[in-house]
């Protein structure tokens, strides 16, 4: 799979670099070879300007356009610009001409095609003095094709050697990203054996590959938390079950030894320890329901402080009969907000038992009701043993309760708080705890009002 990666990694970078090349390649190759035709097109024209000036003025002081003077300078723009040169009379009569100078000058222009010709008036003060015709090659001749002959190799040469270096470049850039690679594929296979607390030097990796390097990390510190929490969820389940089951055995063992007879006495007790379980069991579907992303609400617009009445009317016996206050606190206001109102009852009531759980008699428990622009709340307050610090990221943990001993003779299975932050997080609310030891615990449950 790497070698597979690293040769279509090498592959890209090579055809991104070659169409780089390429299209700078040919950039050069013609566009300076168009732009120099039109430098020496320029200097022709100059030339042929500069020799009509030339002829006009000796001609004023002369009286003549055939000189040595002339053929001089003709010859001398001929050799030099590899231009042919006549100068006629008034009557087209060949006075000069540079073809008939030297010899070679006739072979050279029978091998070039003088495609070109240009025909110059010369005139002073509106008197015709003659014509000066000029023929030449548009192609690049000379010093000027071999300029541009040289040029142009020197561009294929450079081509040539910056693929060469694309080719080394991307190879080298490939095996550096795939090194990397098989680091994470090394660490993924090390996540099925013992060795799971290895991590990746998030800055040895490049630039683009941290985020990848990083959210692997993440991802092993969520299996390394997901497997703590799993064999803790089987230990807890575990003893949870033993309790009742141990209980339940004993007792059907002394009926059947007739050590217990099945007076109403006893046959409540294994009734209370069959419960037990049976309350188990609806806790723990009840959490499963609670956590399926899939949970089906029946939405429905829900007046705070009616669920806060109901609250109230259905605690306030108990509440009594273990010598507790229960007060609720309306909002002036009455707001409203949308969620399932059987899961938001169940939401507020799992709150409500545990502060009933763990607040003595004497005191009291406070439910009010607040809202703002963005939720519908509600604050649970009591005046129980409270909750340490270190404890309260994990109250929403299955089977927590504060106190991490397995003696167990107050309060729930620990279960309500998870099932509560599950149901929340489906209406996509929050749930918030503030605690402080002797002083209490206070339990923020916030409903988004436009859900």
């Amino acid at each position: 799979m790497i070698k597979s990666i690293r040769s279509r990694l090498i592959i890209v970078l090579m055809f991104i670099a070659l169409i780089g090349i390429g299209i700078t390649g040919f950039l050069i190759f013609f566009r300076v070879e168009h732009q120099f035709g039109e430098y020496v097109d320029t200097n022709r024209n100059k030339t042929i300007e500069e020799l009509r000036t030339f002829l006009v003025e000796h001609y004023q002081q002369t009286g003549n356009l055939d000189s040595n003077q002339v053929r001089s300078w003709l010859h001398q723009d001929s050799m030099t610009n590899d231009l042919f040169i006549q100068v006629l009379d008034q009557n087209g009569e060949v006075l000069v001409d540079s073809n008939h100078m030297q010899q070679m000058m006739n072979r050279h222009r029978q091998e070039l095609d003088l495609d070109q010709e240009v025909r110059v008036q010369l005139t002073s003060e509106n008197e015709e003095m003659g014509t000066l015709v000029v023929n030449y090659s548009t192609d690049l001749i000379g010093a000027d094709d071999e300029f541009i002959r040289n040029l142009q190799q020197q561009v294929i040469w450079a081509v040539l050697l910056t693929t060469v270096l694309s080719i080394l470049i991307s190879v080298f850039i490939s095996s550096r990203l795939t090194v990397k690679l098989k680091e994470i594929v090394q660490m993924v296979k090390q996540i099925r054996g013992p060795n799971k607390q290895s991590r990746l030097s998030v800055p040895n990796f490049e630039l683009e590959l941290q985020p990848l390097a990083e959210a692997f990390n993440d991802l092993l510190d969520t299996l390394e938390k997901e497997d703590h929490l799993r064999k803790r969820y089987t230990a807890d389940l575990a003893h949870e079950l033993r309790t009742p089951l141990a209980t339940l055995r004993s007792q059907i063992e002394a009926y059947q030894d007739g050590v217990w007879q099945p007076s109403d006495d006893h046959l409540a007790k294994t009734h209370a320890e069959l419960m037990r379980l049976v309350r188990l069991v609806d806790d723990l579907e009840q959490l499963i329901v609670a956590e399926n992303p899939q949970i089906q609400l029946r939405m429905e617009k829900l007046s705070a402080n009616d669920i806060l009445k109901r609250l109230i009317h259905q605690f306030q016996a108990s509440f009594y009969n273990k010598g507790l206050g229960l007060h609720g606190h309306t909002d002036p206001y009455n707001p409203t907000f949308s969620g399932d109102l059987d899961r938001s009852l169940q939401i507020l009531t799992n709150i409500v038992i545990n502060a009933y759980d763990y607040t003595p008699a004497k005191k009291r428990v406070d439910i009010c009701v607040f809202h703002n622009d963005q939720y519908v709340g509600f604050k649970v307050k009591d005046q129980g043993v409270g909750i340490e610090k270190s404890q309260l990221p994990h109250l929403f943990e299955r089977f927590y309760r504060g106190d991490l001993s397995r003696e167990r003779t107050s309060g729930g299975l620990g279960i309500g708080l998870a099932i509560a932050k599950a149901l929340i997080e489906a209406h996509k609310g929050k749930i918030i705890v503030q605690s402080e030891v002797g002083k209490g615990t206070c339990v923020v449950v916030c409903f988004p009002i436009n859900q």
